[in-house]
């Protein structure tokens, strides 16, 4: 303990004197020496001694000395030791001698010499040793172990030269000495110690620049945009900082973007490629394939609605693909293993969703009475046309839908026409609903339908034409008579035109109106006639031709043509007597007004004989259609006389019953009119067939 506390004191004492003084090489030298050789002499008095002689290498104090220390620790001995030690040093040895040595050898065994060493009177030594340790300890808590540990150094290498600390030491006061490349990086310096100077410089590439104070021993330097890490070095005065390296961090940067746009194959447009852009307008389905060049890049992400995926690499070139459907906002990221999400690039792509077909149709229908119809229509789409359809069923049975496809071709707009019904197998006495459906070129929605608005058409069976037919032939027959008694009426007013013009002199306004107002009823009338001869014209061309000659139509035929040529020059006669009706004279218009009276008495007779024509006409046409639907009924009765009892109900029976009254009444009706044609026709009447059926009739009607 002494040696270790008066050693570490001494050595502590003398390295605080060269931290002080900052000795020279000789003054070291001393130093070292001194400590060296009085540490050598405790080491040696302290240690190496007791150790000699404990070991016994040393030869120790004689016996008689080590008993008289021996008798002084232990009272019970005191001289005993001594005495034994005397008498054992007699030249002659006795018996007596020898018992009497071995008696008080044996009182010696009873003592413990260990209890003769007491190790706590050693604590006292402790303070020697605890002033040093307390001294290292407080430099430690308080960072002043260099204080030592650097002078220690300098002594023990003192043939070393140690340049004297500088007054002041510099400070990075930056977290770390790192830079994102092509960034700015603010250096900030600060010194520390007894000195603060007035300016500071940094060298780096062989080049020196000034820092700039920003307050009292803080200083900054801005490096601008570093592309490569930097190894530099501060200075002022003679102090020389240590070296330090500013880490420059490589920025994942994108070098060129492009876009490639493989638009759907059915837009009939043409691929695109756009560079360094990444907005785009786009038809819905198309394909886009992004091409990256990047630097110092390890990863590079395509972020949306999200979801987050990753371009594929090789080398320093990233590829993504991906078919667009919808609108979105895009980002991409670019990433290395130090910066992450570095650059961020915000997009935008717009759809343009593919259009339903458009279509328009409008319809005509002929005068006749099957009243075909005639459809004109215009189709279009975006992109094109794949289809075009008719479909057609019937009211009343909407699932019996057919279709038939209509020509087209895959132009983005066409026109087309088609007549309906054309060769269509149709259902007679039914009415029809039907319309147009337009296809699209749309792959992605299953090519996209649009309908034109419902049509309907009514089918006719040839029954029903004829009715049909008979029906406006008697209605004509009507408007003949109307017309025959208003051209009579006519002529009365002629006359009386006439009978004035006879009897004055001059015509005065009054007489001229009137004579004005005749021309125009005539003409009004005349003008119905012809439309009465167009209709009755279409009328008769529109029944079922057939190979045998028919001398009634034939008749008619010619008399309408006549009357046609008739009204044609009595039209030119009213509109010279309209136009000189002021400034005619007296002999003129008596001229004309018999010209004209002739005339009407003519186109009487003539219209007469048509009235009488277009009668004879119908009652032939009538008969005809009535002996037909009389043998069919017949057939009908037969015919459901055979079938079996469950077959042969009341309801049907009763419908039976009904037709036969209808055509009774009929035939009835047909023999008035006849009756009233000045010469009646031989009608084609079968009574023993209306007795058969009648029978037949009550016969089923009683077994019902």
């Amino acid at each position: 303990m002494l040696f270790f506390g008066i050693g570490l004191l001494y050595a502590l004492i003398l390295l605080s004197i060269e931290h002080f003084f900052w000795l020279g090489t000789s003054g070291r030298f001393f130093l070292f020496f001194c400590v060296f050789g009085f540490e050598a002499v405790l080491f040696y008095r302290l240690i190496f001694m007791p150790l000699a002689k404990y070991f016994k290498i040393q030869k120790g104090i004689d016996f008689e000395t080590a008993s008289k220390i021996v008798g002084a620790h232990f009272p019970d001995i005191k001289d005993k030791l001594l005495n034994v030690l005397q008498l054992n040093q007699q030249s002659e040895h006795t018996e007596l001698l020898l018992a009497s040595i071995e008696q008080k050898s044996k009182n010696l065994n009873l003592i413990s010499f260990k209890s003769a060493v007491d190790f706590s009177e050693n604590l006292k030594y402790l303070r020697y040793a605890a002033v040093p340790i307390c001294i290292v300890f407080a430099a430690i808590v308080f960072g002043k172990q260099a204080v030592f540990t650097d002078s220690l150094k300098r002594v023990v290498n003192y043939k070393t030269a140690y340049a004297p600390p500088a007054p002041f030491e510099f400070f990075v006061a930056n977290p770390t000495l790192e830079v994102v490349e092509n960034t700015p990086f603010n250096l900030v310096v600060k010194t520390i110690g007894s000195v603060v100077p007035e300016s500071v410089q940094i060298v780096y590439n062989e080049e020196t620049y000034v820092l700039k104070k920003t307050e009292l021993g803080v200083f900054e330097y801005m490096f601008s945009r570093p592309k490569a890490a930097i190894q530099f070095r501060l200075e002022s005065d003679e102090v020389v900082s240590k070296p330090y390296l500013l880490n420059v961090l490589p920025t994942p940067t994108l070098l060129s973007f492009d876009m490639y746009l493989d638009y759907p194959s059915y837009t009939g447009k043409s691929d695109k490629k756009i560079v360094n852009i990444g907005n785009a307008t786009i038809p819905e389905g198309t394909k886009l394939k992004w091409e990256l060049r990047t630097k110092s890049t390890d990863t590079v992400s395509f972020s949306y609605n999200q979801k987050r995926l990753f371009f594929d690499k090789t080398n320093q070139s990233f590829q993504f693909n991906k078919q667009v459907f919808e609108s979105l906002n895009y980002t991409i990221q670019t990433s290395n293993n130090r910066l992450k999400n570095y650059e961020t690039l915000a997009f935008s792509l717009q759809t343009i969703k593919d259009q339903s077909p458009a279509i328009k149709v409008e319809v005509k229908q002929d005068s006749t009475y099957q009243e075909t119809l005639y459809f004109y229509g215009q189709i279009s789409d975006d992109y094109g046309i794949t289809d075009l359809k008719l479909y057609y069923y019937p009211i009343a049975d909407a699932s019996n839908i057919k279709e038939q496809s209509l020509p087209s071709n895959a132009t983005v707009f066409q026109e087309f026409t088609h007549v309906f019904p054309s060769n269509l197998e149709l259902i007679e006495d039914v009415a029809y609903a039907l319309y147009f459906e337009v296809f699209d070129n749309d792959p992605f929605h299953n090519n996209k339908t649009t309908r034109s608005r419902v049509f309907n058409y009514n089918t006719k069976s040839e029954t029903t034409l004829q009715e049909l037919q008979l029906e406006e032939q008697k209605a004509l027959s009507t408007s003949f008579q109307k017309a025959l008694n208003s051209l009579s009426e006519q002529d009365k007013n002629l006359n009386e035109i006439s009978q004035i013009q006879k009897e004055k002199q001059q015509l005065n306004f009054s007489d001229q109106q009137k004579l004005k107002s005749f021309i125009e009823r005539q003409q009004a009338q005349d003008q119905l006639l012809k439309d009465f001869n167009k209709k009755m014209k279409n009328n008769i061309n529109q029944f079922e031709k057939s190979e045998e000659k028919d001398p009634f139509k034939e008749q008619l035929e010619k008399r309408l043509k006549a009357q046609q040529d008739a009204l044609e020059k009595d039209e030119k006669l009213l509109e010279e007597l309209k136009k000189i009706t002021d400034k005619i004279n007296k002999e003129s218009l008596a001229e004309k007004l018999e010209e004209l009276s002739k005339k009407n008495k003519n186109k009487q007779r003539s219209l007469e004989q048509l009235l009488e024509l277009t009668k004879r006409y119908y009652v032939s046409k009538k008969a005809e259609q009535l002996q037909n639907n009389l043998e069919e009924l017949a057939k009908k009765q037969m015919q459901l006389t055979k079938v079996a009892e469950e077959q042969n109900t009341k309801e049907n029976q009763d419908k039976i019953n009904n037709d036969f009254k209808s055509l009774t009444k009929e035939l009835d009706d047909l023999r008035n009119d006849n009756d009233a044609l000045s010469k009646p026709l031989q009608l084609p009447d079968d009574p023993n067939l209306e007795q058969s059926i009648e029978k037949d009739q009550e016969n089923a009607s009683f077994q019902t």
